[in-house]
């Protein structure tokens, strides 16, 4: 009999190999597992390894990544030197100086853009005169401006009211929303009676 491998697999002949019998931690017996010839467990393969492997594997415990090579240690060199910037960076720097320019020269003032009027056609400038700037348009009244129109919405409302009146009344349970219709019936029929005087 050989030594046992990782897998605990034992070779008694040639081209037989067991797992040999065992006792489990309750006591009961395992019985002995036959294994097939050419049979190699998972945990006896060798693991492939090549020298980029290898490499990777010494990088990978570095402090730098893969194919990072670290640059040469710099002198302190003092601010405002001769280094040379991107066109990003001093696009950047000439944004700030005006912001502080801005900031400086009118706190609490902004100028305010003129409305922005898109610019005529050829043709249409001849013909047309200057389009004028917008305005903010009108606020409007949510009541309707016909009073054929308000009587009718107001004529609603009580019909609605009259309807959650009767549900009350066979002893259903209204929300407070309900309730306050209810509550306004007489304020509405007030307003239909003016209406309808005028």
């Amino acid at each position: 009999m050989s030594t046992p491998t990782l897998s605990g697999i034992v070779t008694k002949a040639a081209d037989q190999s067991i797992v040999p019998a065992s006792r489990r931690p309750d006591g009961t017996l395992r019985k002995e597992i036959k294994i097939r010839p050419g049979y190699t467990p998972p945990e006896d393969v060798a693991k492939y390894s090549n020298d980029r492997l290898e490499t990777s594997r010494v990088v990978a415990k570095s402090e730098y990544p893969v194919g990072y090579t670290p640059p040469a240690e710099k002198k302190d060199e003092p601010v405002g030197s001769g280094t040379k910037k991107s066109k990003s960076q001093k696009k950047n720097e000439r944004r700030k100086a005006k912001r502080a320019e801005e900031a400086d020269g009118s706190e609490g003032e902004r100028d305010v853009p003129a409305v922005m009027v898109p610019k005529p056609k050829k043709e249409e400038a001849k013909a047309s005169a200057p389009v004028p700037a917008l305005a903010p348009a009108p606020v409007q009244d949510s009541a309707p401006a016909d009073p054929q129109k308000k009587i009718k919405a107001l004529e609603k409302k009580l019909r609605q009211a009259e309807q959650l009146k009767e549900k009350q009344a066979k002893g259903e349970s209204l929300l407070p929303e309900q309730m306050e219709k209810i509550d306004k019936m007489a304020d509405l029929e007030e307003e239909l009676r003016k209406l309808k005087v005028q």
